[in-house]
Formats: C-alpha cells, structure tokens, sequence
C-alpha cells in the first residue's frame, strides 16, 4: 500500500475504480445504505459469503443482494479476478483519503 499512499492527486483522479466507489460512497450517503462498508468487508474476507456475512452481522442472502446492487451500480463483475482487485485497492484509496 505504500506506492496508493503516495500517489499524486492528478494520477488519483484518473482511476476508474476509484471514481466508482465515490459514486458508490455517494449511494450510500443519499440512500442511508453501507454498500462501501459491505464490499470492503467481502474483499477483506477474501471474497467468502460466510465470513463477510458473519463480520458484517447479516445473513448471507443479504450479502448476495447488497453485492449484486453494487456489481450493477459500479458496473463491474467480482467473480473477475483483476476487477475485484481494482476495487479493493480503489476501497482501500478511498479509505486512506477520506
């Protein structure tokens, strides 16, 4: 995590990833819901149902439906490998700057 740390703001601004979880973070903010929260979760867990539900204190089809909402708002599939990456190192951006 030390190069995201120090990366310039102008190379931030241009990360897709990133710019789909402000949009995601934005969500929440408007709708009183933890979609950020829920997708950092699962990609802390390692994408498991189990634990992430477990962490999160929901019952796992819960988890499915808030991890469906988020593939479509962000436009993005988790069961891809480099895209659940992306979106892990863009939460873990997100984190570090706001």
């Amino acid at each position: 995590l030390h190069w995201l740390y120090h990366l310039p703001p102008e190379k931030q601004a241009d990360n897709l990833y990133l710019e789909r979880i402000q949009a995601l973070a934005a969500y929440d903010d408007r709708r009183g819901t933890e979609l950020v929260r829920t997708l950092e979760i699962y990609l802390d867990q390692g994408g498991s149902l189990v634990e992430a539900a477990k962490a999160l204190f929901i019952h796992r089809n819960t988890l499915l439906h808030r991890l469906e909402r988020i593939e479509k708002l962000c436009e993005v599939s988790l069961r891809e490998p480099l895209q659940r990456l992306n979106m892990y190192t863009a939460v873990i951006g997100y984190r570090l700057y706001n």
